[in-house]
Order: structure tokens, then sequence, then C-alpha cells
């Protein structure tokens, strides 16, 4: 399985998020899916796929990263005639370990983020996506051009070798690391809310 067309959906949760999260409100509308709002996102989505019939799990990795042990992320896997795919609304925020942040962009830094702002891929699949976003880190880290608002940027990723940042990606979407998801009352109070402004048929998954 495959979620395409994907544009309309991203559009639909960026209007959203300004809605439903307060913090939301002060960032670009299209950068929005750039930030850690994995949760609320999965889960709405997830509450539009089960409307439409799909069986629908939320989990949560938990890869204990070295540069970034606390981090978890949030995605729902689909289970369809015996294939489990992923749905990653937030995927393109680990560049955030190269440098690359929502507000860099904000404040004038360049925008090197993906065209796509949502992936899917079946579980123990996420090799092309890693790959996409490996090179991406180590391009941006390659010309990276700091702004005066950030002129000490955070970057995680510095002095990793490439086989060290994609083995860190790769991390994140290990089945291995998958446990099931359990949302906070006001994270699912955000998600329904966040669900009015999906178009079902702005979701569209192929096999």
């Amino acid at each position: 399985m495959k979620l395409v067309e994907t544009a309309q959906l991203a559009g639909d949760l960026e209007k959203g998020l300004g809605e439903v999260h307060w913090a939301m409100k002060g960032i670009y509308p299209w950068l929005r899916l750039r930030t850690s709002v994995g949760a609320v996102t999965s889960l709405a989505v997830s509450q539009i796929l089960r409307e439409q019939g799909y069986n629908v799990e939320l989990v949560v990795s938990q890869p204990e990263l070295f540069i970034d042990p606390e981090m978890q992320h949030v995605i729902p896997v689909v289970h369809e005639n015996g294939v489990d795919t992923i749905i990653d609304s937030t995927y393109s925020q680990f560049l955030e370990y190269a440098g690359l942040y929502f507000g860099y962009v904000m404040f004038g830094g360049k925008n090197d983020y993906p065209e796509e702002k949502i992936t899917s891929f079946e579980v123990g699949e996420a090799q092309k996506v890693v790959t996409r976003l490996s090179l991406l880190a180590r391009y941006v880290m390659d010309h990276y051009e700091p702004v005066d608002e950030m002129p000490f940027p955070r970057i995680e990723f510095l002095g990793f070798t490439d086989e060290q940042i994609e083995a860190t990606l790769a991390a994140i979407w290990n089945p291995d690391n998958f446990v099931e998801f359990t949302p906070s009352n006001d994270t699912l109070e955000a998600s329904k809310k966040l669900a009015e402004f999906i178009v079902p048929e702005h979701i569209k998954l192929v096999a």
C-alpha cells in the first residue's frame, strides 16, 4: 500500500494545526509539518482511515538515539491484505539534526526540505526514505549558511560519517523500536479537532 497525491492532505493538516495547536499559530503554515507534531497528525489521519474501514495501529518509535535519547516518534501503521504500511506526516523534521530547523527557514535560512511532506512505505522498507534524508542531511551541512538569529546552530550530526547519519535515521523506522502508543487526553482531543480539517477524499491509499 502507498499513500498517493499527498499535497492536499498536507494542506489540510497544515491549516488545521494552526487552529488546534497554540504553538503552531506562530509558524508559517507550510513549515508546520516540519516540526514534531507527529502524535496529533498521526492520530488525526488514523481516525479518517478507520472511518474509511482500514485497520490502523498507532505505534511510537523509541530508538534511544545517541544524539537524542528521549526522542519518540509516533506513526500510524495500516494493516491491509497482509501488508503493513507506515504513513509518516512529519518525517522531514529529522533534518533538524543537520541544522535544518523550521525556525532557521523562518529567519531567512535556506529551505532545503524535500518537496514531499508526507511519505508512506511498508514496515521494514524505510531504506528509500532513510537514504533521501541522509543525502539531504549531508547537503544541508555542507552548504549551511548561518543567519543572524541563529549564528551558532545546533547540528547534532556534526562530525558524523555518512554511515553514522544513515544508521541513526534508520533506527527511527526500525520496527524493533516500535511499541504501542497510548495518547494523552489532550493529544487525543487535539487530534479529533484536527481530523475535522481533513477532507476524506484527500487520503488516497493504493495497492
